[in-house]
């Protein structure tokens, strides 16, 4: 009779413990999900930010045109770049420095390519034509590891474009 209820205690401490890891579990994945909304919720109100809209009003300021010719002048060493110079680019790189930051957290798997592409892929696809040249051109002058330069942007761009097309040709 001991035996029985010795086994019956084992049987019941092994439930206890198998239920208390199953909540356990739960609640960490429940943690998870908190930080990751959290996460998008703030990735989302920096799209809305007024260094944001300066951006893009500088960007319809100065066409890519421009911008090639600000990188020139910051990072090709002919001429002297000024404090606005230095100021206008700093405004102009908001974005690609956010969507830089993204590809990053994509890239390591804390937030999915697919909710990206819900939230924000055609920003980012639109964002990354017109900075493409920009990036090419600022990579020209990067001496140390130019393929660094905003790497996670473009990946990040070119993701949103696959999925795009992944879905276009499902549509068909």
């Amino acid at each position: 009779m001991a035996a029985w209820i010795t086994a019956g205690a084992t049987v019941g401490g092994t439930l206890i413990l198998l239920a208390t890891a199953i909540l356990a579990l739960r609640s960490l994945a429940d943690a998870k999900r908190t930080r990751h909304g959290q996460l998008v919720v703030e990735l989302s109100r920096r799209w809305e930010a007024p260094e944001l809209r300066a951006t893009l009003q500088e960007y319809g300021r100065i066409q890519n045109a421009g911008i090639t010719q600000l990188i020139d002048k910051l990072f090709g060493g002919q001429q002297t770049a000024s404090k606005q110079d230095l100021d206008d680019f700093n405004t102009l790189a908001a974005y690609p420095n956010l969507i830089d930051t993204i590809g990053v957290l994509e890239s390591e798997g804390v937030i999915d390519s697919r909710l990206i592409r819900k939230l924000w892929g055609p920003l980012i696809v639109s964002q990354w034509r017109g900075w493409e040249q920009a990036v090419d051109h600022v990579r020209k002058y990067d001496n140390q590891d130019a393929e660094a330069t905003y790497r996670y942007f473009e990946s990040l761009a070119k993701e949103m474009m696959r999925l795009d097309q992944l879905d276009d040709e499902d549509a068909d």
